[in-house]
């Protein structure tokens, strides 16, 4: 029990429930906003949300300044890092441990591999009462062959083996979970992630960006990785036919292979129709300018840029992996990962019968409103107050 902390039997303790969420780093997109959101939604009457997190990569844009302008107490882990790395990795852990002594958490909440790793055990050390954690994907040195990947998933196993609340973004995530051999899906609570439908939605005003002055535009939203397959769009809209020469392409976004993808347009003939914006404080003015949103991954969990786009009334065409299809539905078009000429068939489909395009914008906006913030915070909320009811 923690001192000064007040619990009935088989009741929650009273008072705010203090909750810390730890990340390996805060960048723009993906599983740092899910738990910026998160930080922000769970009811302030009921819980004390506090965000512990690595620095981020040179090419990444950090939102820690950000989180921190929106009253989020963050806590540095000055040596949580992406890569693997021994000592590094075990000075990650102390610090973690001495954060989490010191805040007196009731609910540790853990995201991505190795602040999953490094932070369960870290909780077991220290005794947390409750700790969960969410599974947004599988690393791609989790998922491959060899040596590695083989220790790793051993070392996923362990974890998943602890009492801790365990967490998937979709329904495929878990599915891959459980394949992997790692974890039952039978096991795992589905907690989709929202987006705040309020700030995202087609009647919001934005100006249009200078950059996309006139003319039509496809557009995707994502950080520069290659399970993004940006390329993938680039390859697609090279084989439109002459009459679409027009068509401007916008990538917002910015990641280790930026660099590497504009050489591609430039390889392709197409670099004076590429606009790369990098990473943007607001994404809805773009996606308002966008005539087509499109997601060419290879993997992906639950992707909220996705969702966005369809918020704002954005037709979207996106590959049919991981968590996508569960987004998506009948309310877009789904390509095989991979199929390019599949995606340029249906950019130019799409650009051709306005008819269809519209019909899958008002389709979008109705299917998204499952994905809400409010909705995601509130089966957290529960999750929690389930958790603590059986200590």
């Amino acid at each position: 029990m923690l001192p000064g902390r007040k619990r009935s039997a088989g009741r929650p303790i009273v008072g705010r429930t203090r909750v810390l969420h730890v990340i390996t780093r805060l960048v723009t997109r993906g599983a740092s906003r899910h738990v910026i959101d998160l930080a922000r939604t769970l009811d302030p009457g009921r819980f004390e949300v506090e965000v512990a997190a690595g620095r981020s990569e040179a090419y990444e844009r950090s939102i820690s300044d950000d989180t921190v302008a929106q009253g989020i107490q963050l806590h540095r882990i000055e040596h949580l890092q992406r890569e693997i790395s021994p000592f590094a990795d075990m000075r990650a852990f102390f610090e973690l441990c001495s954060v989490i002594r010191r805040g007196r958490y009731d609910v540790v909440h853990t995201h991505i591999s190795k602040a999953g790793l490094i932070g369960r055990l870290a909780t077991r050390v220290v005794r947390v009462p409750v700790t969960v954690h969410t599974y947004h994907g599988i690393a791609n040195e989790i998922a491959g062959s060899g040596l590695k990947p083989a220790l790793l998933r051993a070392c996923e196993r362990g974890c998943a083996s602890l009492p801790v609340g365990k967490v998937s973004i979709s329904q495929n995530v878990a599915d891959h979970i459980d394949g992997a051999g790692i974890l039952s899906s039978s096991e795992i609570r589905i907690i989709h992630n929202g987006i705040d439908l309020a700030h995202f939605s087609p009647t919001c005003s934005t100006p249009r960006p200078e950059e996309l002055s006139g003319g039509r535009v496809v557009g995707t939203v994502g950080s520069l990785t290659p399970e993004k397959s940006t390329a993938d769009l680039l390859r697609a809209v090279a084989q439109l036919p002459p009459e679409m020469d027009d068509l401007l392409v916008c990538i917002v976004g910015d990641g280790a292979l930026r660099a590497e993808l504009q050489a591609e347009a430039q390889r392709l003939g197409i670099e004076e129709r590429v606009v790369f914006a990098g990473a943007v404080e607001d994404v809805r003015p773009w996606l308002a300018a966008f005539d087509l949103f499109v997601l060419p991954c290879r993997s992906e969990g639950l992707p909220g840029a996705l969702m966005e786009a369809m918020a704002m009334g954005c037709p979207v065409i996106a590959s049919a992996v991981g968590g996508v299809p569960e987004v998506v539905e009948d309310a877009g078009v789904l390509v095989e990962p991979g199929d390019i000429t599949g995606f340029a068939t249906q950019i130019a489909r799409l650009l051709t019968d306005k008819g269809a395009a519209v019909a899958l914008s008002e389709a979008g906006t109705v299917q998204v409103q499952e994905f809400s913030l409010a909705s995601m915070a509130a089966k957290t909320a529960a999750l929690y107050e389930e958790l603590l009811a059986a200590v």
